[in-house]
């Protein structure tokens, strides 16, 4: 039979061991739960940051490149063939910009023709929708028979605070085969997006 003195003493040990291994087990397992997470977590698990590109906001047709752009356009694209050229123009102007016909008759000028009357007018524009804008697309081609004869074809269209430009400028003979080109990068063009690159002047 083991003393009582004995006996107490084996479960003050025993006791005691618990407590000391319950204690013990509530700081090893942090620190092994710690220890895991470093040495298990491998590099395929680390945080990645990634930069997704910006969509453009227009398609550029073959053959086109871009140029330096000035203080009066949002976009400045340029093609040539040899010596024949055209320069393409995206510009922004708050409010009407004057209107259509005003736009167009300036237009006109520029490739040696007379201005259009509100009469005459009606012929001269095609209706032609960019997502998110109406407008109208016009054919401006000088009647010069000189092999440097210019033409402009454009675009115009009018939201309720602001109006939009694009035009197509330069030798006729390349305008003209351009032309095809210059209506699908019309279509292309997400003018929501193009808002805020820069405002200026029509040209």
């Amino acid at each position: 039979m083991v003393p009582a003195s004995r006996w107490h003493t084996a479960r003050r040990v025993r006791d005691g061991f618990k407590v000391c291994s319950a204690w013990g087990a509530t700081r090893v397992l942090p620190t092994f739960a710690v220890l895991a997470c470093v040495f298990g977590c491998g590099h395929d698990d680390a945080i990645r940051h990634y930069k997704v590109p910006k969509r453009s906001w227009y398609q550029l047709p073959p053959g086109w490149a871009r140029e330096e752009r000035d203080a009066f356009s949002q976009l400045a694209l340029g093609v040539r063939d040899g010596e024949r050229k055209a320069r393409i123009t995206v510009s922004m102007l708050g409010g009407s910009g004057g209107g259509l016909l005003a736009n167009v008759n300036r237009w006109r000028g520029q490739v040696g023709l007379e201005p259009l009357s509100e009469e005459a007018s009606g012929d001269a524009f095609e209706a032609f929708e960019i997502p998110g804008c109406s407008g109208h697309y016009v054919e401006c081609e000088s009647s010069e028979e000189a092999e440097s004869a210019k033409a402009i074809y454009g675009w115009i269209g009018a939201l309720p605070d602001r109006s939009w430009f694009i035009k197509m400028h330069g030798d006729r003979v390349l305008v003209r085969r351009e032309r095809t080109a210059f209506r699908d990068f019309l279509k292309s063009l997400d003018l929501v997006a193009a808002d805020g690159a820069g405002h200026g002047n029509a040209e």
